[in-house]
């Protein structure tokens, strides 16, 4: 409810609502094939976030949730029209969908390791780019992000701090995690 209040004072139009409202139930579920799924007890949300990587995407997820300046964090949200003819490609799911408290338009973003980002440079060149220092950009997903008034960012390994994740990850186990819903499980406040 206050997500939703707040989202309306941002002035976004219709279809960039409704695309938040279609991400509120994640798009895709870790299979534990592909990926390495983690289940993380978000205090920010009070909800189990379910992740597809402890490298990259459980690090982001720890660091984003401790910024005061976020509102709510949603994991896998909708597919984005990225306008390629091949539909296969053309839709693309972010990792993450940040509403930010301040008057400031939502964030879309992907998460990979460097490696991952530039072997999808080599494969798909008219997808993802480099801005040259180790930095990577998603060209088509930006532009169908700013369609929507949201803004798009990649992130990597560079982005984050091993130290602050150490001790955020410490510091994690003494938060109250009993008004999540569905509740935690042991392991997973463990």
């Amino acid at each position: 409810p206050v997500v939703l209040s707040h989202l309306h004072t941002l002035q976004l139009s219709t279809e960039a609502l409704q695309y938040i409202e279609s991400s509120m139930v994640p798009s895709t579920t870790p299979n534990g094939k592909k990926s390495y799924t983690v289940h993380y007890p978000c205090p920010l949300t009070n909800e189990v976030m379910v992740l597809n990587s402890r490298d990259i995407e459980f690090a982001f997820a720890l660091t984003i949730t401790t910024d005061p300046d976020v509102l709510y964090v949603l994991t896998q949200p909708a597919a984005l029209d990225q306008g390629l003819k091949d539909a296969r490609e053309t839709f693309y799911r972010p990792d993450f969908l940040v509403v930010w408290k301040a008057h400031r338009r939502p964030t879309l973003i992907e998460t990979k390791p460097s490696s991952g980002f530039s072997m999808l440079m080599a494969k798909h060149p008219n997808r993802y780019t480099s801005d040259g220092s180790n930095g990577y950009e998603m060209p088509l997903a930006k532009a169908a992000a700013e369609k929507l008034g949201f803004t798009f960012r990649t992130i990597n390994e560079r982005h984050l701090d091993e130290k602050f994740l150490r001790n955020t990850l410490f510091l994690d186990r003494h938060r109250q995690h009993r008004q999540l819903s569905p509740p935690a499980t042991p392991e997973e406040i463990d």
